[in-house]
């Protein structure tokens, strides 16, 4: 049996800062971390509002393994039905501090306002054969004030065993998340 800390979080304006980096002999990050959900020391957190005239955004879920200085980052966007995944395998330095990977982590759904956050050493985009959409459920409908409308879809997704040699093996798991999908947009006159 694990626990998880699931985090929802409503802050303000999406960034997303993407850092392709190859590897080198950084002596720092050539570690071989072990990513395992189920370890129980893993920060989850799910972000799918934002400041913004819109109630709801691209669902982000974010996965910080605390004591392997790694964060699994998950992105689906809200335009479509067609649900896509983009992952990306965020390596930190062994020297970063957890609250500096922690402001990292704040930097990607907020106005980057941590100016002394951690930055990967390496980034690593999964392609598609690692992961798969299981399923898209349907819960509910929504609207709100300024006219803008919501399918609410729970979104199944299962990801493969992955493994970098000499920096990362990430173990298989399955999880979910909530994607508002907008169907219809802002009513209002600027």
């Amino acid at each position: 049996m694990f626990t998880h800390r699931l985090n929802i979080i409503t802050m303000s304006f999406l960034v997303i800062i993407f850092c392709s980096c190859a590897p080198s002999s950084n002596s720092s990050a050539n570690t071989n971390r072990t990513l395992d959900i189920s370890s129980g020391n893993v920060d989850i957190n799910e972000v799918s509002s934002y400041y913004s005239l819109y109630r709801y955004g691209a669902t982000q879920k974010i996965y910080n393994f605390i004591d392997q200085n790694t964060v699994i980052l998950i992105l689906i966007p809200n335009d479509s039905t067609t649900f896509s995944l983009s992952i990306e395998v965020n390596v930190f330095s062994n020297n970063a501090s957890d609250t500096s990977i922690r402001s990292w982590v704040n930097n990607q759904y907020s106005d980057a306002i941590f100016i002394d956050a951690a930055q990967p050493i390496y980034t690593f985009n999964l392609t598609k054969e690692n992961y798969a959409i299981t399923s898209a459920i349907f819960s509910t409908h929504e609207i709100f004030l300024g006219g803008d409308e919501y399918d609410n879809y729970t979104v199944n997704f299962s990801i493969n065993q992955t493994t970098n040699p000499g920096i990362y093996q990430l173990k298989s798991f399955i999880d979910s998340t909530n994607v508002h999908v907008l169907t219809k947009g802002l009513n209002i006159a600027l």
